[in-house]
């Protein structure tokens, strides 16, 4: 497997993903099965996320 995206100087997931994929998958291992409104909501206090963003990851 070509590991074309690491990213060496990082840590955790976000040494493969960027930072709201790494966020959005954390958080939904850390809370297991959650709607995607769900995650939506919960994770854009600071900035909105768009819904479709969310569900593509």
């Amino acid at each position: 497997m070509d590991i074309k995206n690491f990213k060496y100087d990082e840590v955790g997931l976000n040494r493969f993903f960027g930072p709201l994929e790494a966020n959005i998958m954390e958080y939904l291992w850390d809370k297991n099965e959650l709607s995607i409104k769900v995650v939506q909501q919960s994770l854009g206090h600071d900035k909105p996320i768009n819904f479709h963003t969310v569900m593509t990851v």
